[in-house]
């Protein structure tokens, strides 16, 4: 019994691989040999493609595509002073909100989003600064612009990068600063300072204010307890009224050092 073998080789006239007898001839050489050549030169190629099918299938390797940005979006409730939403990806909703930076979402009256992935949300919120968020009635960074920082409340604002402020008319203005509490305030050049409670103050760099009107006033200085005050540097008063100044410590009610 007769046994034909076949190659794949080649074919320049169809630009693609074929199955062909091994007498075939073909141009510019021989028979088998030219086909057995030919057939040389595809086996790498189809191994190849082999490989790549069964890593892709196995989730080795995963395919990348570009896509594109998404097409900014807006909600308007007023036809005469229309949201405006001209970042990538940006969302606006509300009269005269405004969502300038790429992602930012700016929803309410006259809101804000200036920076890259920045939210305001809330009447006249203003979130200037990249991955800010301003949720209120005037929150946020209004005065300037404030990076990774978050301002929430009515009129909580935020100066200093990767600030935070929480609470009605609290204030963070220093870098890495933090306000907690009704009229909580970190003052400027406070870098680090924490006042937590109402009206608590801090003014200096790493300074910590806790409780009810609790003044740290000076660079790190502590202030625990109502109405406790903590003066130069490096000083700390602890409890109700507890007063300290300059590396001193004062601990107990109406202390003094």
């Amino acid at each position: 019994m007769n046994k034909k073998i076949y190659s794949l080789v080649w074919s320049a006239a169809l630009k693609q691989v074929v199955v062909a007898s091994e007498l075939a001839k073909v141009r510019g050489g021989g028979g088998s040999s030219a086909a057995a050549s030919s057939s040389s030169s595809v086996r790498p190629k189809g191994l190849a493609l082999a490989l790549a099918a069964a890593l892709l299938a196995a989730g080795m390797i995963v395919p990348t595509f570009a896509l594109a940005a998404p097409p900014a979006a807006v909600c308007n409730t007023s036809p005469a002073t229309p949201a405006s939403a001209t970042g990538n990806g940006a969302l606006a909703c509300g009269y005269n909100a405004n969502a300038n930076g790429n992602y930012a979402t700016a929803i309410g009256y006259s809101a804000y989003a200036g920076g890259v992935y920045s939210t305001a949300l809330g009447d006249n919120a203003h979130a200037a600064g990249n991955k800010t968020t301003a949720l209120g009635y005037h929150a946020g960074d209004t005065f300037g612009t404030a990076a990774y920082a978050t301002a929430v409340g009515a009129n909580a604002y935020v100066h200093g990068a990767h600030s935070t402020a929480v609470g009605y008319e609290t204030q963070a203005r220093a870098d890495y600063s933090t306000a907690l509490g009704n009229g909580a305030y970190v003052a400027n050049a406070s870098t680090g300072g924490t006042a937590v409670g109402n009206s608590a103050i801090v003014r200096g760099v790493d300074g910590v204010a806790l409780g009810n009107q609790a003044f740290a006033n000076g660079d790190k200085n502590t202030a625990l307890g109502s109405v406790s005050r903590a003066y130069g540097t490096q000083s700390t008063a602890v409890g109700y009224g507890a007063y300290a100044n300059t590396n001193a410590t004062a601990v107990g009610n109406s202390a003094n050092a």
